[in-house]
């Protein structure tokens, strides 16, 4: 069991208790191509358009306390790849357009997120869907209170195998990432690769009271996905359903136990290509 502080997956923030069609069968198109692999390239990103989705409802119990909110955030996201990099892509990405909302018992918050639009994010993204932030942009007080939209780059790309894959292929990989490659799909624009993505995980967690107090709980969650993947255009999907479940027992500093789930559904939409002047310097 790993040790970690905890902090709700999918970039939530707040005073929370916690405080918290045609399917084609495996032997058609692709016994006619050589390498079934799929990784990311500059080419693949070179200055196209995404679309994500993040909705999470959050339950809190603390004693025979509930309390239940949902949060969310929804925008278009412009992604421009400078260069491969040693195997990696060098990449800079930027909101055209986005929302962040929490809807609580008091009421809706959903703060101007001018500030972010435009602003730049640079990161590097590994060929099996690894990104490393290297900056971001000026997230205002408001909009980070509800989102940690500094990194919402993090989770924006969907993990890929890490060896080659055929149709009823699986994978277990050392990032705790399971894979299914189902039957390929036939769309307008050519074929699609079907893949099930798996994760689950059981962590050691923490959360600071102040004055120096803490106390020690567990984390337990559990991932449900499926990804579209283009030859030669990347994801063209990806949506993901993830349930985390948090538990703090009753201590001296808190006389009541405190438990928090989070069902959260994330949706990856791939726009298309823009014209390269959408894309320009800086």
């Amino acid at each position: 069991m790993r040790q970690a502080r905890y902090r709700p997956r999918g970039l939530l923030r707040g005073p929370f208790v916690i405080v918290l069609s045609a399917v084609v069968p495996s032997g058609g198109s692709l016994a006619a191509q050589v390498d079934s692999s799929i990784r990311y390239q500059a080419g693949l990103l070179s200055c196209v358009s995404l679309h994500q989705s993040v909705m999470s409802e959050l339950e809190t119990l603390h004693g025979n306390d509930r309390r239940t909110e949902t949060v969310g955030w929804e925008g278009d996201i412009v992604l421009r790849a400078d260069a491969d990099t040693g195997g990696a892509v060098a990449l800079v990405a930027w909101f055209e357009r986005l929302r962040v909302w929490r809807d609580i018992p008091e009421g809706r918050l959903e703060p101007a997120t001018d500030g972010i639009l435009g602003g730049r994010y640079r990161g590097v993204l590994s060929p099996d869907g690894d990104y490393h932030t290297i900056s971001a942009p000026f997230v205002p007080d408001a909009v980070s209170a509800i989102a940690a939209m500094d990194k919402a780059l993090d989770e924006l790309f969907p993990p890929l195998p890490t060896v080659p894959l055929v149709p009823g292929g699986t994978e277990t990989d050392g990032r705790g990432w399971g894979f299914d490659r189902l039957s390929d799909t036939l769309m307008a624009s050519g074929t699609a690769w079907r893949l099930r993505l798996l994760r689950n995980d059981s962590t050691s967690v923490s959360v600071d009271w102040g004055d120096g107090q803490f106390s020690t709980g567990e984390s337990i969650e559990e991932e449900r996905g499926r990804m579209l993947w283009q030859p030669g255009v990347g994801p063209l999907s990806w949506i993901r359903r993830i349930t985390t479940v948090v538990t703090f027992p009753a201590t001296a500093v808190s006389d009541r136990s405190v438990r928090t789930e989070v069902r959260q559904e994330r949706r990856l939409t791939y726009l298309g290509v823009l014209a390269p002047e959408r894309c320009a310097a800086p």
